[in-house]
């Protein structure tokens, strides 16, 4: 109706339900009852390989639909030590008095696995 330029900007699929090291939650992350259960409602297997056709089935109905554009919700957002979105302050706040449990409970929607070697989804990505 409005003719205006439409991007899908957040998008991200896990490749994995497993933490990044114990006792750092990311998303996802939850007692196998949980996982079974959720697994139920996702399109496609969590790993590294449904995270690859879930990005190409989601670019190809973009392209359908006439999208603009799709970018990957943070994909080498990679756990590390220190590494953070927030800045020092942001992180005394949400890690103390636990506001949230750790600072990067996305690593495992990345682009790239746990030691930073990219995944098969990133593939999609190349025209």
């Amino acid at each position: 109706e409005f003719h205006l330029p439409v991007m899908n900007v957040e998008t991200a699929y896990p490749f994995t339900f497993i933490d990044y090291k114990k006792g750092e939650h990311n998303h996802l992350a939850v007692n196998q009852d949980v996982v079974k259960e959720f697994s139920s409602f996702l399109p496609y297997e969590v790993s590294p390989h449904g995270q690859a056709l879930f990005i190409k089935k989601f670019i190809e109905l973009s392209k359908e639909h006439h999208l603009e554009g799709v970018f990957y919700w943070e994909p080498m957002w990679l756990p590390g030590e220190g590494v953070c979105w927030a800045s020092v302050k942001a992180q005394e706040y949400i890690c103390s008095p636990k506001i949230k449990d750790e600072r990067n409970e996305w690593s495992n929607q990345c682009l790239f696995d746990y030691e930073g070697n990219a995944l098969e989804a990133i593939e999609e990505y190349k025209i």
